[in-house]
């Protein structure tokens, strides 16, 4: 995938990419930000962000896949979502 630059409704832009392995930091930034509920719900409970933020971009690739948006100057993280398929599976779990 390219990157793609999004307008939202509002007419602002975010940009959008694939999870590279150097968005470890800024992912975590990002999981950080959230509420405890939000983090709860996203996790199934409680959990270490910045491990969870370096495995997701540390494993992206294969079977497992991740799409961050861009905003700001310089930009920053402000949405992540990804997606793991089962080995040989033609189904997969999103995770958004």
């Amino acid at each position: 995938m390219d990157v793609v630059d999004v307008e939202l409704r509002d007419g602002s832009t975010v940009r959008v990419r694939p999870l590279r392995p150097g968005d470890a930091e800024g992912l975590a930034d990002l999981l950080r930000g959230l509420s405890p509920e939000a983090r709860r719900h996203r996790f199934f409970g409680a959990v270490d962000v910045g491990r969870a933020a370096r495995t997701m971009a540390g494993e992206a690739g294969g079977d497992r896949h991740g799409l961050v948006a861009l905003s700001g100057i310089p930009e920053r993280i402000v949405g992540h979502a990804e997606y793991v398929r089962e080995p040989g599976a033609a189904a997969a779990d999103l995770d958004a």
